[in-house]
């Protein structure tokens, strides 16, 4: 019966009427066809990971310590019954997969929020199964940093929430906001803090559990603010000892006779304050740490854990007196759970990297993120003569191998110092020879089986840091930016003395595979003639070099894009020179190089994408009024083009003539990257920037 089920559904797919099609009213504009994409059962499962990616919050159900919500910043929330070891996607009607906040009801495990980046917030009353907006009179497209619920009258909720205008200079609008009926309905109730110049906004928010009218408030450049009335009325509670106000997190003991006791961590880098008063008075364990969020133990509360966004995990057994490392140094964490239930676990979510776990109170961390497909995808390959071999590199997650065409993925990171990586490229003569594009390591390279990774930096632009604690943090997406508008003193420490300028590209010459070339983002383009062994700079000193491309019979041809400009600059002498020529469609966001036809060159830009012969004058090849944001052409097909688009995906057969629509399961997602599969012309994989990778069919 299932056979004949199958039957006739491939009948009904296959017969399905066209969308429809698209004539430019440009004669010269090529025809859109929009096609029903077709499932070929072996590879039925599109998106194939890698696990990880960026964790904004995360939150405990109080009454089963098996079921646990992640917040990712890209796909939505995630939700675990079994632990933590394995999640499933749990979006299902979030307006907004930024997810910025979480609270579940303390009496209602089916009642959960979810706060966003640009839609304000959600709810869900089925244990996040659905979702729906829940934000009559919060202010449009607020950012809803924090959410506390009531925990003995959880009709009652309080949300810190800004302006989407906090990424210009102040005023922020930060208003903190409270709902008497579950979020129904939403009344501002603390705001001005600062001053109407200034708005500031807060970060964190906590009720106290012995006395749940006492409400606390972090607020982000004015310290603490505590309401004794249920959030009627707000006091400044600086001073005393608390002499830096950066507020990020608030953690309260809700038990013991320290039932007083509140802590107050910072970003400026002062650490954590305790106040054993409900906040007339404070103390600080001096610590040179960038606080991001915290969490204690609720059955042991002298036990308290911090999330220092660049440098590890820190732990106190004593309430606060004495803080030490213990572990995660290598991630950039944003968030650290206890969970309630089963005290000795601990959860930490990181940005880029995604969800760790401990058993043991912060001892033996170990990833728990099955399913949970958030990464970030930096670059992407397919072995050519193994195409089950699959290759990644991630955002804050280094390097990522599937041997099974991504049912499954294992992290490589051994010898890697920077997992912020930017590329990974595969040795034209040798694919089991790997290469990994950094921010601030430089380039690396690995052989399999093992790889362990080393540095091929000589002659690469350098950053003494012998002199300085810091070097420029460059954000790869909207959470980076986020943290870096937001905390405005940012600095990123290096335990290194040296750190190098991010690369952005490495393309090997296919005619001369010893001759290679690197796109540097402030250091223009260096050239090695031995294989990466050393490199020399190469021209374009000073620009921020995105993409490069080499004609396929000439290693001295060499194609170059800078970031947010039209220009292409050629060399034909190896980069003693370069010539500039401006294409039509825009700012260019990736180039793309015929193998079989020497000197035929392609430009995804911001309206379209353009081709141009050797030496000819750029024209429009199709996908006008579309940001094509990656490109690709099949090494095999030369008339088989992949272009990848904001939230959508086109490809052509034809060589531009026709353009056939893909899926439509790509809404609001960015395609940075297009590969192909050089062994078979109906697949190419899709690298995007909040939800890993795509399987593309093509039919």
């Amino acid at each position: 019966m299932q056979r004949i089920l199958k039957s006739i559904i491939l009948v009904i797919l296959t017969f399905s009427v066209c969308l429809g099609s698209v004539q430019a009213d440009d004669a010269s504009e090529p025809q859109l066809v929009y096609l029903p994409l077709i499932s070929n059962e072996k590879y039925v499962k599109p998106w194939i990971g890698p696990d990880g990616g960026f964790v904004v919050c995360m939150v405990t159900s109080p009454t089963d310590a098996k079921t646990i919500y992640a917040g990712t910043w890209g796909n939505g929330v995630f939700k675990s019954t079994d632990g933590g070891l394995s999640w499933i996607k749990s979006s299902n009607g979030l307006g907004d997969l930024l997810i910025n906040s979480l609270a579940i009801d303390p009496q209602n495990p089916k009642i959960l929020y979810a706060g966003t980046y640009n839609d304000e917030i959600y709810k869900s009353t089925n244990a996040g199964e659905t979702w729906f907006h829940s934000s009559q009179g919060i202010q449009d497209y607020a950012v809803v940093y924090t959410i506390a619920v009531d925990p003995h009258n959880p009709d009652i909720i309080y949300i810190g929430t800004r302006g989407k205008n906090a990424v210009d200079p102040p005023p922020w609008n930060g208003i903190v906001y409270r709902s008497m009926n579950e979020g129904i309905n939403w009344s501002p109730v603390l705001e001005n803090v600062g001053g109407s110049a200034q708005q500031d906004w807060a970060y964190d928010i906590v009720v106290n559990p012995k006395d749940h009218c006492m409400v606390f408030v972090a607020m982000h450049e004015y310290g603490v603010f505590r309401s004794l009335n249920c959030g009627d009325s707000w006091d400044s509670m600086n001073g005393n000892g608390l002499t830096d106000l950066s507020g990020r997190a608030l953690a309260i003991n809700p038990v013991g006779a320290d039932n007083n006791a509140i802590y107050f961590g910072t970003w400026h880098r002062t650490g954590v304050y305790k106040s054993a008063n409900n906040g007339d008075s404070w103390t600080n364990q001096y610590l040179y740490s960038k606080i991001y969020n915290m969490d204690l133990d609720p059955q042991q509360p002298e036990v308290l854990y911090a999330a220092d966004f660049y440098a590890g995990i820190l732990k106190s057994t004593n309430g606060g007196i004495t803080w030490a490392n213990i572990g995660l140094s290598e991630n950039l964490l944003y968030t650290v759970m206890v969970n309630p239930l089963q005290h000795t676990q601990v959860f930490v979510g990181t940005a880029g990297n995604g969800i760790f776990r401990s058993d043991q109170s912060g001892s033996g961390w170990v990833h728990s993120q099955a399913g949970l497909n958030n990464a970030n995808i930096t670059g992407f390959q397919v072995h050519p003569a193994q195409s089950t071999n699959l290759f990644t590199s991630t955002s804050r997650g280094g390097f990522h191998l599937s041997r099974n065409r991504g049912e499954s993925w294992q992290q490589l990171n051994n010898g890697l110092t920077d997992l912020d990586a930017t590329g990974v490229v595969l040795h034209p003569q040798n694919p089991d020879q790997i290469y990994l594009l950094t921010i601030s390591g430089g380039l690396f390279t690995c052989t399999l089986p093992n790889c362990q990774w080393v540095q091929n930096n000589i002659g690469l632009p350098a950053l003494d840091l012998t002199s300085s604690s810091s070097f420029e943090f460059f954000p790869q997406n909207e959470l980076e930016s986020e943290i870096l508008q937001s905390d405005t003193t940012d600095e990123l420490v290096s335990t290194k003395s040296v750190s190098y300028q991010t690369l952005n590209d490495l393309v090997f010459s296919t005619s001369n595979p010893a001759i290679v070339y690197l796109a540097t983002n402030a250091n223009g383009v260096y050239k090695s003639q031995n294989g990466t062994t050393s490199w020399t700079q190469a021209g374009l000193s000073g620009k921020n070099v995105q993409k490069l491309a080499i004609h396929s019979t000439n290693s001295e041809i060499v194609y170059a894009s800078v970031a947010n400009s039209a220009t292409v600059y050629t060399t034909n002498n190896g980069g003693a020179n370069w010539v500039a020529s401006q294409v039509p469609g825009g700012s260019v966001n990736d180039l793309g190089i015929s193998q079989s036809q020497p000197g035929l060159l392609y430009a995804g830009t911001n309206n379209g994408l353009y081709f141009r012969t050797e030496g000819g004058a750029w024209q429009l090849l199709g996908l006008s009024g579309k940001v094509v944001t990656a490109l690709a052409i099949h090494p095999n097909q030369p008339g088989l083009i992949v272009a990848g688009c904001f939230g959508e995906v086109f490809y052509t057969k034809d060589g531009g003539q026709t353009w056939i629509s893909g899926p439509g399961d790509l809404v609001g997602i960015t395609i940075k990257s297009v590969s192909f599969d050089s062994n078979n012309v109906n697949l190419a994989y899709l690298g995007t920037s909040t939800q890993g990778v795509y399987r593309l069919i093509i039919k």
